[in-house]
């Protein structure tokens, strides 16, 4: 019941169901909502006239049994009537979040990599607002042609879930890396990963330039609604778009 309701109130995912609500909001719901009812076991279902979980609460579960097998049977019957022994489990938190990416063609341009860390930081950075986390130190991935793989890290004096923090402190870290054509020094794949975090609302000390960094943070939740409601190419970034796009 839990996992239903976060998922209809995504992307809040916070609905509240009481004891004595959980029949009434599960039988209205298709039968494709339970847990385990896959494409097959939903034709299944439809095919014996099961619409809804509480068509399938009503259903004998003995009936249950003879058409799905008596595992799936017994397992369905039990979720149509709101029992699940399985215990509602808390995730341990991340220790890292990171994105990065193998380029089909080698880049020796540093400013191509610029750009791909920009994109990276947003990546990364939309995580940890979504996951309520900021990061306190950068990490750059970088791996070149001939294998070899160097990592360059930096600690913000802030923690930060602002994307532009974030690629800006990976190009700087990219700045002190060699990128040498010639000598085996062309980049097969670059990425970003955010460590040392802790929860965003932990307290921390303001610095000078706190204010800047907080409406960073504010863009980038204005940017997660959008992208929710509206889809990720909603808004990008200037550099993200094609040269040809009149926008």
């Amino acid at each position: 019941v839990a996992k239903i309701a976060s998922d209809i109130d995504k992307p809040d995912g916070l609905r509240e169901v009481r004891p004595d609500q959980v029949l009434t909001f599960l039988h209205a719901l298709p039968v494709s909502r339970l847990w385990g009812v896959g494409d097959v076991t939903r034709d299944k279902l439809l095919a014996m006239g099961l619409t809804t979980i509480g068509a399938v609460a009503r259903w004998p579960e003995s009936g249950l049994r003879a058409r799905l097998g008596d595992n799936t049977g017994a397992h369905l019957a039990a979720l149509a009537r709101g029992e699940d022994p399985r215990r509602v489990e808390e995730h341990d938190a991340p220790v890292s979040v990171g994105h990065q990416e193998t380029f089909d063609d080698d880049i020796d341009d540093p400013g191509e990599l610029a750009v791909t860390l920009l994109h990276q930081a947003d990546r990364v950075a939309s995580r940890l607002r979504g996951a309520e986390l900021r990061a306190r130190v950068v990490v750059l991935i970088v791996k070149y042609d001939d294998f070899r793989q160097i990592t360059r890290r930096t600690t913000l004096d802030t923690p930060t879930s602002d994307g532009g923090v974030l690629a800006r402190t990976a190009i700087e870290l990219l700045s002190k890396v060699a990128i040498e054509p010639r000598r085996g020094g062309r980049v097969r794949l670059c990425g970003i990963s955010a460590t040392g975090l802790e929860p965003r609302d932990a307290p921390r000390q303001l610095g000078f330039d706190d204010a800047a960094r907080a409406r960073g943070e504010r863009l980038g939740d204005t940017i997660d609604k959008l992208a929710a409601r509206f889809g990720k190419a909603t808004i990008r970034r200037a550099v993200h778009l094609p040269d040809d796009d009149p926008e």
